[in-house]
């Protein structure tokens, strides 16, 4: 958990969600949560479900870049959740989430 943190907290793209900070949600739990931007409209697979006709190529594009980056970054950074859940949209956009 350490190693993402350290990462997130370094990656700056416009399709990665950025890492805002860190806080504790239970101060007797030693387990800190990642704060990141609100997606209002959830992740992909909401958004898609909630607009059909929303053309799905945006995304792709989205998804692609943002990978593409965390594999261009030094150290690479291999992502290890890829799933539609694991996209946020906001406004028609698509952000990765955490890498890692």
């Amino acid at each position: 958990m350490k190693r993402e943190l350290e990462l997130w907290s370094k990656v700056h793209h416009v399709n990665i969600i950025p890492l805002i900070g860190i806080a504790r949600i239970d101060w007797d739990s030693n387990m800190p949560a990642f704060v990141s931007p609100w997606m209002q409209e959830g992740n992909v697979m909401d958004f898609i479900k909630k607009n059909p006709s929303f053309p799905v190529t945006g995304f792709l594009i989205g998804i692609i870049n943002g990978l593409h980056y965390l594999h261009q970054y030094n150290p690479e950074i291999i992502h290890g959740d890829l799933k539609a859940e694991s996209y946020s949209s906001h406004s028609g956009k698509v952000s990765n989430g955490p890498p890692g």
